[in-house]
């Protein structure tokens, strides 16, 4: 008598996924309405080939556009690596400062079900936006001796965060004295 019996074999996945070294050494700091790339690494690590879907998990979303890898059925090769990659936006009114994304990119082996996790990456923040402009509200047609002559300026931020200001008057006799 002959038996038929149906076997299938398991996979055993191994796998690991992290942001490639170009994009970590990169500078994080975004200006508002900015968008960069990010790439990531997976190895295949086991010793047969494997098929990965990779997304990315992210926390403290906000109003940032990050968008999953277009990438899918990542099909590689034993002790192979390939690449996949995201972009990041940052809000067009966001400050310094702010609350900005950590992503944590993922990868599921299609074949065995095993999903891998990288380090979260916290690096990003908002760069600095620095633009103040002093407007003249009045001033005196003629400035009288001896007497107060008010000259109004109005100072406005359109950076995107808190900024100091420094006022000095050049160009006026020494004998003057003049305060805010």
């Amino acid at each position: 008598d002959i038996k038929e019996i149906e076997l299938t074999a398991s996979m055993i996945s191994d796998a690991g996924v992290e942001m490639d070294l170009l994009s970590l050494s990169s500078n994080w700091s975004l200006n508002p309405g900015e968008t960069r790339d990010i790439y990531y690494t997976i190895w295949n690590n086991a010793s047969s080939q494997d098929i990965f879907l990779p997304t990315i998990t992210v926390r403290d979303l906000g109003l940032w556009i990050i968008d999953q890898p277009t990438q899918t059925n990542m099909v590689i090769n034993s002790g192979k690596q390939s690449m996949f990659s995201i972009t990041i936006t940052a809000p067009e009114q966001s400050q310094v400062g702010d609350v900005c994304p950590k992503i944590t990119p993922e990868i599921t082996s299609t074949r065995s079900g095993s999903v891998f996790s990288g380090l979260e990456f916290d690096g990003i923040e908002i760069s600095r936006r620095d633009d103040l402009r002093i407007t003249l509200i009045d001033e005196p047609e003629v400035f009288k001796p001896g007497m107060q002559n008010l000259v109004n300026i109005e100072i406005e931020n359109n950076g995107n965060g808190p900024n100091n200001a420094n006022l000095e008057l050049i160009g006026i006799p020494n004998d003057w004295s003049w305060e805010m």
